[in-house]
């Protein structure tokens, strides 16, 4: 199981709380999103992160190891080098990726992505959904067998030839979601599988240059997701609280949304008539009521 013993700590307090406090050792985990979201900016910095203490190979199938060399650097503000348990690797074929982790036995690998990855024996393009399924099948085995931590990237595809994320859920333990307008700075971490965890936490980033920088206490009303009116679905963050405005949902204590106004969209926050069950329901001018609703627990010393 999911226990204490079983983790690692991640140094980047808004992921290790998403993943349920820490990587869990030879866990799965799918980070899915839209092209250019920031899924390979946050696997690389975790991967900086976590070479600090563990050995790490960091495989794309999409950047040569000189243009993640580039990357990187730009990443690690004022260090010098990156960490020498950081190994990084151009490679797509999976019997050569599994070859590199015999050889040189990382505790932590990363595959960007898995749409790029294939095995030579099946007849079907690197991305169909059957060499998807069949690497992350491999990848899966790997982790019980070796007890080594996989986190694979995926990106979230138009239906096509592409497999997308969703054809990986079951297979793997932890399915993570990275949100967000890309014009825009904030990032929202979703779970929406997690057996080692919660799936309801959420994290926070703001994209900048030198990376993903951790939102821990956003200004009450910062608008975290989407832009013009809010609707059902986007999130918003106040204090240290996470709003997804839903059509219903139960609430842990949402004292901190009170102060809440979207005051361009005509809609005014009030508390709902139970108490206990506080539901917050605003209406804009022209969107019929929805419910906003607090769906993480206050951060520990928050006010």
């Amino acid at each position: 199981g999911g226990d204490a013993e079983d983790r690692v700590h991640l140094p980047i307090g808004e992921f290790a709380r998403v993943l349920g406090g820490g990587i869990v050792l030879g866990s799965i985990v799918l980070i899915g999103g839209d092209p250019g979201i920031g899924k390979s900016t946050l696997m690389l910095q975790m991967a900086m992160e976590m070479a600090n203490t563990q050995r790490v190979l960091y495989v794309s199938g999409e950047e040569s190891e000189r243009q993640i060399k580039m990357r990187a650097v730009r990443l690690l503000y004022d260090k010098k080098e990156l960490p020498k348990n950081l190994l990084l690797v151009t490679e797509t074929n999976l019997e050569v990726i599994l070859n590199h982790v015999s050889e040189l036995k990382p505790d932590l690998l990363i595959i960007d992505s898995i749409q790029t990855v294939y095995l030579s024996e099946l007849d079907s393009s690197a991305g169909s959904v059957s060499q998807v399924r069949e690497c992350a099948s491999h990848l899966r085995e790997l982790a019980k067998s070796s007890g080594v931590s996989v986190f694979l990237i995926g990106h979230v595809t138009k239906e096509g030839a592409i497999a997308g994320p969703r054809v990986l859920e079951h297979i793997v333990d932890t399915v993570l979601y990275l949100e967000g307008d890309r014009f825009q700075a904030y990032r929202l971490l979703r779970s929406v599988k997690n057996r080692f965890g919660a799936t309801a936490e959420v994290g926070v980033f703001e994209m900048r240059e030198g990376g993903l920088v951790e939102v821990t206490n956003p200004s009450p009303g910062t608008v975290v997701y989407k832009k013009g009116v809010p609707k059902v679905g986007d999130w918003v963050k106040s204090g240290q609280q996470l709003a997804s405005i839903q059509n219903r949902f139960n609430l842990h204590d949402a004292s901190h949304l009170l102060n809440l106004r979207w005051e361009h969209a005509g809609a005014a926050i009030s508390p709902g008539p139970l108490p206990g069950l506080r539901e917050f329901t605003y209406t804009p001018k022209d969107v019929s009521p929805v419910t906003a609703t607090v769906f993480a627990k206050s951060r520990d010393g928050g006010d």
